[in-house]
């Protein structure tokens, strides 16, 4: 018999207003069951703390290779429904992102509703940290937008399933210029089978966010004689990378979506690609370090008819994955280096299959993802 997920609610997810005051606005339990038995999810957990305002969603997509390891997300979503929704395409993500990686994990997420710059407090991180004790190692978490290595030193002092911390608190440090690097080579993959070299010497290339990730892969562009354009949704940090490197070219995060460009890398939030920008898109090639830039697989189909080469987020991104993955068995730089230029093979094996096959690349790599995974 098929087992059923589960759907597990550590106390009552009673949220602000500001985020949804319960799970009657927008969102039935048993629409919440419906979405988690049609994309295979195990659980779905929700904590909130009455007395730190501490209010977080958990999802594990699919443990059959491993623990499911995936960052936690700080972030004010406008509602719990956004927040759930996005918490459950990054899970989903993850659960390809390590099998593509061949990595002994599987998929998993977590949020906290929130402005990071204003309501991170040092109790809420701790009773995260209790809340990701609580599953007894089903789910590792690590950093992602809106936290930092520092944070997880905070959960750490909670819960021993936690990866990415500070180096001198034990863990590997930042794995942002690791994923960085896994998206340049990924790049220059697309660039040999789009255009017969991995040189982007003279290529123009618009990078959407300098970031943690954003910034270093812009470094990579420029030493390879790229010519870059970047946007931000921060205009200032934007300004303040070109003071840094005059040679970048700076444009607002609207115009990036239409500036004519060779290749086209969303580094920021995703659905940045929907039905309304896919029109504008002057590009040949989609590669970035974002999770989940496409808004739905169709866009991914829609890419593939208008000649718009896609490489699919979870494959090219997984640099910061096998970065603090490693810290499991160990940390070893070269071991993480040698991996993460592995996504160059990864990702020319995905766009190759899927010129013969004429399927878009994000259904190969899906598909390629799930001949990995245990029945």
């Amino acid at each position: 018999m098929r087992e059923i997920p589960q759907i597990r609610f550590l106390t009552k997810p009673t949220l602000s207003p500001r985020v949804g005051p319960n799970l009657k606005e927008g969102l039935s339990t048993m629409s919440m069951l419906e979405k988690m038995i049609e994309r295979e999810f195990e659980n779905v957990h929700y904590r909130y703390d009455k007395k730190t305002g501490l209010r977080s969603i958990i999802a594990i997509h699919n443990t059959k290779r491993g623990p499911s390891l995936g960052g936690c997300r700080f972030y004010p979503y406008p509602n719990e429904e956004a927040g759930l929704k996005d918490v459950m395409n990054l899970a989903f993500a993850m659960t390809f992102k390590a099998s593509l990686a061949d990595l002994a994990l599987g998929g998993g997420k977590s949020i906290i509703f929130g402005n990071p710059k204003t309501e991170k407090t040092r109790d809420k991180l701790e009773v995260f940290g209790e809340f990701v004790a609580s599953l007894n190692g089903r789910y590792i978490t690590s950093v992602d937008s809106g936290t930092t290595p520092e944070d997880l030193n905070v959960f750490k002092t909670k819960t021993d399933h936690v990866v990415g911390m500070t180096q001198d608190f034990g863990g590997s440090g930042d794995p942002s210029p690791t994923t960085a690097l896994g998206t340049f080579v990924g790049i220059q993959a697309c660039a040999e089978v789009v255009y017969g070299s991995t040189d982007l010497n003279g290529k123009t290339v618009t990078v959407q966010g300098v970031g943690n990730v954003g910034k270093v892969l812009v470094k990579y562009l420029l030493e390879a004689g790229s010519k870059v354009i970047i946007a931000d949704y921060d205009q200032n940090k934007a300004q303040s990378f070109k003071a840094e490197y005059p040679d970048v070219e700076v444009v607002t995060h609207e115009e990036i979506l239409f500036t004519k460009a060779d290749i086209f890398a969303p580094c920021a939030m995703g659905g940045v690609i929907n039905p309304d920008t896919i029109e504008t898109l002057q590009c040949t090639i989609v590669a970035g370090a974002a999770n989940n830039p496409l808004a739905s697989m169709e866009i991914a189909n829609r890419l593939h008819e208008k000649g718009i080469t896609y490489a699919p987020d979870f494959a090219i991104n997984a640099g910061g994955l096998i970065h603090v993955a490693d810290e499991l068995q160990g940390f070893d730089a070269k071991r993480v280096d040698d991996k993460t230029r592995k996504i160059f093979q990864t990702i020319q094996s995905i766009l190759t299959r899927s010129k013969k096959e004429n399927i878009s690349p994000a259904k190969i790599a899906r598909d390629m993802a799930k001949e990995a995974i245990p029945a």
